[in-house]
Order: structure tokens, then sequence, then C-alpha cells
């Protein structure tokens, strides 16, 4: 662990020149616990923004308080301001192992002063924690912060120095916030809206409807439908079917008393048109039978023109068949079709030829393929002889080798039993070694106990140095137990002592600051204040203290006596077990030399039999045969069998190359008298095709599909069977015709013009009572008497819905609600999509709230990890600034404008808190902002430099908080490994630390400012 053993201040802040403050002790080692004395403005604070700066390359003062006046102010801030525009400024450290780091002050470019981060060299980058450092400046602002969310900002950039952990709480904060203003803004829009619809009165001007809509309903006519009424149910909408305030049901009568008046008019037409439409009747059927009896003569008269055309479509197509069979005679004869036939067979003959020619070229190229191959079997063969003749007798010269080396190896059994005994011999040694090694690591006392009695008679040596070891443990424990008791007896009566002193001094100061001439404990009335004084005397207290400090002492050397002989009793027990274990070892060295050489002879002979394995399977792979004994005789008969099989095969090939050699001869003299034919067969097709009369018959057996004179008598037989069957139609028409000899096409145009000429003229009127007849009666029969009946039925209805009618008029006169429910219905959607909307708000809210407490929990452990919780709380509670409330504790929350605040809260036994800017002095403030601090610094994880930079902490101490406050600064001297430098301009709390924490007792040291600038070491004690 690094701590500060030197600084150096050249023209720094009001250090002129070059300053070097030594923080190290006579012997050269870095003092625990350093003090430096000055009065105001002698340079303490310019000290210890050295150290600031040095490692975070800002000073808090200047960053936060005096942010603005930093940058408007022209000139030098951190150099000295009367050095010399060409001198140095800077901080240099020196760490206890030696190494260095320093920073230079640099004056940036276009900047009207030189405070910045400077340029920094050697070791001093992330030394240090924010935490170590307590300007006096962060226990003002903690002071002075009497607004929690001041506390919030002033505290969160300590233990939030890069703003992310802020920057996620605000964030949720600001989530949350929103949503519980999202709630309040939906809940007061809902009252409001439950005002409006009050307001209206609804209720009363539906009841007001319903009544007028009963007496409407009393008139009932079946096309006509009721009116529904509205239903009312509290906080629901009114439903409003079928838009009964619209002006449909008034349109509707209205077209009804329409329809009824049409339908009367339409029934008057026909009681008066009733007797000329029966009459009009009568005449259209007569003329539409005298219409029928035409339209069957002219049907008649058609059919027979149809089958006169058909005779003459028959004459012409029996003539076309004639003409074709004189055309197809003419032109062919059997003679024709001989040499057609002659011509196609040596047709065929001629491809016949040619593919054979082709199949025996194909044929020749294999044979030749042939001959090449068995040529190639031949040499093969003759190869693979000469191999098998070199392999078998390079086989049987190795396997006299193997033979040769199998004699001079031991036998593998003798070899694998001297293995397992040297083996066996060596795990015996490797157990001890591990055993000796266990020894010598540790506690003594630790390894034997941890061996059962089978394991502490196994070895000689467990049991010497067992007991040489309870030996001396004995003597040891007895003298650490003396120890123990003489300190114990020694700190009592220190803690007395310093009580008493420490009530000497509060007293004595109560006596000068008053002039007192009575004791303020015993009440003792002296002459002057003087005489009070010297009666106090503590110095037969302080006798006795010296006295059982001296019984301590030399309890503390019998200790450490005891300590050296146990440590020589280990030293001489480790020795001997390091001889041991350099013997084993040797052993072990031994077995393993001798298990390498029986590995060998052993590996020597499983190579052996590899080799013979793989010569076996070699020759088995290469003889086609199963080896069951390696033996010069099987390989030299397995040889000279395989090679006789080559040599008869060999011979077959030859033969094999002579056959072919024949069928080659052979095969070419066919093709050369083939080729002869075919030229012969080839002209003889072309003198057929040259002709232009075989060219056109050709052309003509083509078109008709004739290729035989078979094909060609058939195709006439064809054409005389079609004229005998066009003959035969004709007949059959003519035996047709015979029914029609009365028709007469020319009586077509006449009959047809009686058919299209009406005979009557058209009545007006008729269609129009047709119409009226099938709208009133659809397609009944009615008479007169019915007409009379309906016109009077419908009289008596249009009366009945002009009534209706008139009610509904009235009705709808009354009506006054429509807007009231239209907005009624409005204002209740609105509530309900505002209810829905707030519910999902509360939603929202209670998983903003579950997540800020969550956050706020995880900030709360996070500032309590960075202060460390549970070493504030020690120090507070020593410090002890109130006598009840002796606990502190964080608590993160949101004021009413939503932004953070920070509550550090004191406790009493009952967990009961308070908040103690509150209630607490300006004393008990600086002793909570101390605890906190103190404890952020000493809780620092892993510090890369052990040292706590405190400046001028005691301004509003009290003279209990400052005997306190020292009692804790050394028990942190005391009890850890921590450097403490610190600076005070209180002169009586600078001589009290000097007397508390007095070098010959502490490695501390004190130094004093004599004037500004210059620091000494204070040696008056």
């Amino acid at each position: 662990m690094k701590k500060i053993s030197k600084i150096i201040l050249e023209n720094f802040r009001v250090f002129s020149g070059k300053n070097e403050i030594n923080f190290n002790n006579s012997n050269g080692e870095p003092a625990d616990f350093v003090c430096v004395y000055g009065k105001n403005g002698s340079g303490k604070t310019s000290l210890f923004d050295g150290f600031e700066w040095f490692f975070t390359g800002e000073i808090h003062l200047l960053k936060k308080d005096l942010k603005n006046n930093v940058s408007k102010y022209t000139g030098d801030i951190l150099k000295y301001k009367y050095a010399g525009v060409k001198d140095k400024a800077g901080v240099e450290i020196e760490y206890s192992d030696g190494q260095k780091g320093c920073r230079t002050v640099i004056k940036r470019k276009n900047s009207i002063n030189d405070y910045g981060k400077g340029r920094a060299n050697g070791i001093y980058k992330e030394m240090l924690n924010e935490k170590q450092i307590l300007p006096h400046s962060k226990i003002d602002n903690f002071v002075y912060a009497t607004k929690p969310a001041d506390m919030y900002e002033e505290w969160g950039n300590f233990w939030d120095p890069d703003n992310s952990q802020r920057e996620i709480f605000e964030s949720v904060c600001k989530v949350y916030k929103r949503f519980i203003g999202e709630v309040k803004e939906y809940d007061k829009k809902i009252e409001e809206l439950e005002n409006d619809i009050e307001q209206l009165n609804i209720k009363q001007k539906i009841e007001f409807y319903n009544s007028s809509i009963d007496r409407y309903n009393c008139l009932k006519i079946r096309e006509i439908p009721d009116l529904p009424h509205i239903e009312y149910l509290e906080n629901n909408k009114i439903n409003l079917e079928n838009d009964i305030f619209s002006q449909a049901i008034g349109k509707q009568l209205n077209v009804y008393i329409s329809n009824k008046d049409f339908q009367k008019n339409q029934c008057e037409f026909l009681l008066q048109h009733f007797e000329e439409y029966e009459e009009a009747i009568r005449l259209q059927k007569e003329i539409a039978d005298r219409k029928k009896r035409r339209e069957k003569i002219i049907s008649k008269c058609q059919q027979k023109t149809n089958l006169l055309l058909q005779i003459g479509d028959l004459e012409r197509e029996k003539k076309s068949y004639i003409e074709a069979k004189e055309k197809l005679a003419a032109e062919f004869d059997k003679s024709w079709f001989e040499n057609y036939k002659k011509y196609i067979n040596t047709k065929t003959v001629y491809q016949a030829i040619n593919d054979k020619l082709e199949n025996n070229k194909i044929e020749l190229q294999q044979i030749k393929n042939n001959i090449d191959v068995i040529q190639e079997n031949i040499k093969r063969r003759k190869q693979k002889i000469n191999e098998y003749q070199i392999k078998c007798e390079t086989w049987k010269r190795r396997i006299i080798e193997f033979d040769d080396m199998q004699k001079k190896i031991l036998p593998a059994e003798k070899i694998s039993d001297n293995l397992k005994k040297v083996e066996m011999q060596k795990k015996i040694y490797v157990q001890e070694l591990s055993y000796l090694n266990k020894a010598l690591i540790g506690d003594y006392e630790k390894f034997f106990d941890s061996l059962n009695a089978d394991e502490q008679q196994l070895y000689v040596w467990i049991q010497e140095c067992r007991e040489c070891e309870q030996k001396v443990k004995v003597i040891l424990d007895n003298a650490r137990l003396k120890e123990k008791k003489k300190k114990k007896k020694y700190k009592e009566i220190q803690q007395n002592t310093e009580n008493l002193e420490r009530l000497w001094m509060l007293a004595e100061e109560e006596i000068r600051k008053k002039e007192l001439c009575t004791c303020p404990v015993c009440k003792s009335k002296f002459k002057n204040m003087e005489e009070l004084l010297g009666t106090i005397d503590i110095s037969a207290q302080k006798d006795s203290l010296t006295t059982f400090y001296v019984e301590w002492d030399k309890a503390n050397i019998l200790l450490k006596k005891a300590e050296e002989n146990y440590q020589t009793c280990c030293e001489n027990i480790k020795k001997s077990i390091r001889d041991r274990v350099y013997l084993i070892k040797q052993k072990i060295v031994e077995t393993e030399e001798e298990i390498i050489h029986y590995e060998k002879e052993w590996n020597k002979i499983q190579k052996l039999n590899e080799e013979r394995e793989r010569l076996q399977q070699e020759i088995s792979l290469n003889l086609s045969t199963d080896v069951e004994k390696l033996s010069i005789e099987f390989v030299k008969t397995v040889c000279k069998k395989n090679i006789n099989l080559l040599e008869k095969l060999l011979i077959e090939d030859k033969n094999n190359q002579e056959d072919q050699k024949k069928k080659l001869k052979e095969i070419e003299e066919n093709n050369r008298k083939n080729e002869i034919t075919s030229k012969d067969l080839k002209k003889e097709i072309e003198n057929f095709n040259n002709d232009t009369d075989n060219l056109r018959r050709r052309e003509t057996m083509e078109h008709w599909r004739i290729f035989s004179y078979e094909e060609f008598q058939k195709k006439l037989e064809d054409y005389s069977d079609k004229v005998v069957q066009c003959e035969l139609k004709e007949s059959n028409i003519e035996d047709a015709l015979k029914k029609y000899k009365i028709y007469y096409a020319n009586n077509i145009e006449k009959y047809s013009s009686f058919v299209t000429n009406p005979e009557i003229k058209s009545i007006d009127w008729l269609e129009y009572y047709e119409q009226c007849r099938k709208n009133l009666f659809r397609n009944q029969d009615i008479s007169k008497k019915t007409l009379i009946k309906y016109l009077q039925k419908s009289e008596d209805g249009i009366k009945v819905v002009h009534d209706k009618l008139t009610l509904w008029n009235e009705c709808m006169s009354k009506v006054i609600v429509e807007d009231f429910i239209n907005k009624y219905n409005q204002k209740l959607d609105t509530k309900m999509k505002l209810e829905g909307e707030i519910a999902f708000s509360k939603d929202k809210e209670r998983f903003a709230e579950d997540i800020f407490k969550t956050v706020k929990g995880q900030l709360e452990e996070h500032i309590k990890k960075v202060f460390g919780g549970v070493t504030i709380s020690q120090i507070y509670s020593k410090i002890e600034p109130h006598k009840r409330f002796t606990k502190l504790r964080y608590k993160i929350n949101i004021n009413e404008n939503g932004n953070p605040e920070l509550y550090l809260k004191v406790l009493n036994e009952k967990n009961e808190d308070i908040m103690p800017e509150l209630f607490f002095s300006s004393a008990q403030l600086n002793t909570v902002a101390l605890s906190v601090f103190l404890g952020g610094a000493l809780s620092a994880s892993e510090p890369k430099v052990n040292t706590i930079f405190i400046d001028d902490p005691v301004g509003h101490f009290d003279d209990l908080n400052v005997l306190s406050f020292i009692d804790v600064l050394r028990t942190i001297v005391e009890e850890t490994n921590w450097q403490i430098i610190i600076s005070t301009h209180e002169e009586s709390f600078y001589e009290i630390m000097k007397v508390k924490l007095n070098p010959q007792n502490y490695n501390s040291k004190f130094l004093v400012f004599k004037e500004e600038g210059n620091v000494e070491e204070d040696i008056d004690f």
C-alpha cells in the first residue's frame, strides 16, 4: 500500500519558490498521522489545494463555489502571484515506495488565467478516490446546506461524481411525477363532467317524453310500428334506437296515406271500366286463335323448301365423288405400284448395309482397345512376378532380423513384474512426500490435528516433529495469556486516566475562563485561582499507569521470546522436513529412472511385436492369404504359388491377344465387300428419285395417303360407295316431299303478312287497367261486387291513418329532450373515456411508483456503500454529538415540485428519526459531516494510496466533540493501515493532538506554518 512521503510545491498558490514538505518519520518511513498547524492565511488550504489539484486536476472551492469568479478573473490563480513569467509552477509528490508524480501549471492559449488541469507526468492517474480528500469547503457546504434539495446537489457531487446514479434517479422521478400529475388532471376533469351531467336533469325530461309516447302507441296500424320508450339508467348511455327523433315516422305515415289514396283511385278506375275490359278480352282471344293456325301453315311451307335444297346439295356431292374416282384411276396402275415396292425394298437393304458398316467400325475400335488392354495386362503381370520375387527376398531377410532381436531382449513377463514393483515403491515415496509438503505449508498445529491416529504412526518424523512442536507451543500459549491480561489491565487504567485527564482539561479551562476560586466538582473553596489549579494533580494516576505499562512491557518481552523460541522450533522442524523431502525426492528420481528403463525394454518388445504384426499384415495383403505363423518356409511356399499363378495367366493373355487380331482381319474384309454393294444400291435409288413422273405420283400418294396397290383399289371402292349413298338419300327425300304437295313456297309471304298486321285497334286504357288490377289483386279473379267492397275498406283505412298522423305530429311537437340526450351521451362518453384513461394512468403511476421505490432503495444503498454506512455510524456514535440520537440513516425522496431531496436523519434507540439540520447546532452538524466524509474515505475499496486528507475540520466543534474526534483519529491510526494528513487553525486542538498522538507513542508527525508558505517540523514536546 502506498502512502505519501513528500510533497514539493513550487510557486503554487501562496508558496513562493520550491518548498519541500517531508511526511516521513526519523526512520525514513511515512508517518501514519501528520498534523499541520497554521493561522488563517498561512497556507494550509493552499497545501491541501496542492494535494487535490495533483490527484484530480481540480480544486473543489474553485470548481464549485467560486466558479463564476474564476471564469472572469484575469491573471494567475494556481501560480504564485509574485513569481516570474518564466518561473515554473506545479506540485510534485513522492510515494512511500519511491515512485513519483508531478503536475505542472500550464496556461492555455486564449485563456485569461492559468486555472486548469495542467500537464501531469509520472504516477498520478486514478491514484486517489475523491472521497479521500476532505476540503474545508465541503464541510461548510454540508453545514450550511439547510434545504434537502441543496444537500442532494452538494452531497451528490461527492457520492456520484459522474452524475450517472443521479441521472437515473431523476429520470425515474420525472416519469413518476408526470404520472401523478396525469392522475390529478383526470380526477379534475371527471369532477367537472359529473357537475355538468347533474345540471342537465335528464331523468325528468325522459319521464315527460315517455308519457307522450304512451298516448301515441294507443292508436294501432299494422303497417306503422309503435314508437319506443326511452330507457334511462343512471350512469349509462341512453340508446336512441331507429333515430326516433327524426322525421322518418312522419314521412312513413304520409307515404302510407299517399299509397292508400292511390289504391283508392285505382279501385275506382277498375270499377268504372270493368264491363269494357271484359269485352276487349273476348275479342283478343279470337284473334290469337287465327294467328296460331296461320303460323302452322308457314312452318309446313318452310319445311318443303328445305327438302328441295337438300336434293340439290346431294346432286353436287355425287358429281364430285365421280370426278375424283376417275382422276385417281387415270393416275395409277398395278405395274407402277410393283416398281414402287421394289424401290422401297432397295432402300431398306441399303440402310441395313450402312448400319452394319457403322456397327463393324465400332466393333473394330473395341477389338483394338481389347488388344491394347491385353498388352497392358501382359506387361503388368510380368512386373508383378518381378515384384513378388524381390519382396520375397526382403521378407525372408526381415524375419531373420526379428528372430535375432527376440533373443537379445528379456521375457515380457519378467519386465512386467519388475516394473510393478518399482511403481509400487514410487507410490509409497510420493505419498510420504505429500505429507511432507503439507507440513511445510501453513500452521504445524493444524497439520498435526488434521492427521488421524493411523497417519500419526505412519512415519517416525511425524511423531518426532509433533512432540517438539507441542512442547514449545505450551510455553507460547502461557506467555500469550499472561501478556493479554497485562495489556487489558493497562488499557483499562489508560482509559480511566485519559477520561480523568479530559475532565481536568475541561475543569482547568472552565476555572481559567471564569476565574473561579471554588472547585466546580467538589465545591471546595480556595484563596485564589492559582491555589485551586495547584491542587488539581493526576500525577499519581500517571505513575500507576506507568507501573502497569512496565508490567505489560515485561510480559510482552517474554511473549516475544516465547514466539522466537516457537519460531526457532518451527524452523528446525521445517529444516528436518526439507532434508527429508530432499531424500525422498532423490528416491523418487531413482525409481523413476528404473521405471523408464523397464518401460523402454517393454516398448522394445511392443515395437518388435508391432513390426512383426505389420510384416504379417503386409504379406497377407500382398499375397491375399492368411498368415498363421510367420516363417521363411511359409513365405517361400506362398510366393512360389502366386508366381506360378501369374505365369499361367500371362500365357492365357497372349493366346487371347492372337484371337483378337484374327477377328480384326475378318471384320475388315467384310467391310470392303459391303461398301461395294452399298454404292450399287445407292445408284438405283437415285435413278428412281430423279424421274419427274415418279416424283409427281409420290406426291399424289402422300396426299391421298395411298402406299400400295391394295390401298389404291380400296380408295376407288370407297368413292363408289359414297355415290350409292347419295342416290339413296335423294330417294328418301323425294318420298318425304309427297306429304307436302298442298303447300307452296310462295304462300309464306302471304300468310306472314296476316300474322304481323294486327286485326283490331289497341285500347289506350287497357294496359293501365291490367297494371291496376295486378297491383290490387295480383292474379286473382275479380267481380264488380269485389271492387265495391275493396273501395269501402280503403276509405275506412285512410281515415284511421289521418288520425294517427295527427297524433304523431302532436307527440313530436312535445319532444324537447333530444339535444339534452345527445349532450348527456356525449358527456357520459367523455367520462367513460376519461375513466379508462385514468385507470391506465393509475396503473402507470403504480408501476412508476414501484420502479421509483426500487431505484430509491438502490440509490440509498449506493450512498450508504459510498459513504461506508457501518463506518460512518461507528464514527458518529464514538464522537457522540447527541446523547439520544446516536445513529445515522440516509433517505432519498422528491418534494412537491418533483425535485430530488436527500435527507440525513439521526435515530435514537427506538429508531425514531429527526432531521439534524432542524435540531442540531453547528457543532453537531459539523460532527455529522465529518462522520459522513471520514466514513466514506475509510470505506474506499482497495485504494492505491492509503492516505486521507482533512482540511481544518473543527471550526464548529465544542470541547467534548474535539476530544472524541481525536479519539477517533487515534483509533484509525492504531487499528488501520491508513495515513491521515490533517490541518487546523485551532491552537488548542493542535496542542491536544500533540498530547494524544505524541510521536513518542505513535507514528505521528507535527508541522507548523511559521509564516505564509513556510512549513517547519514541530519538535517541542
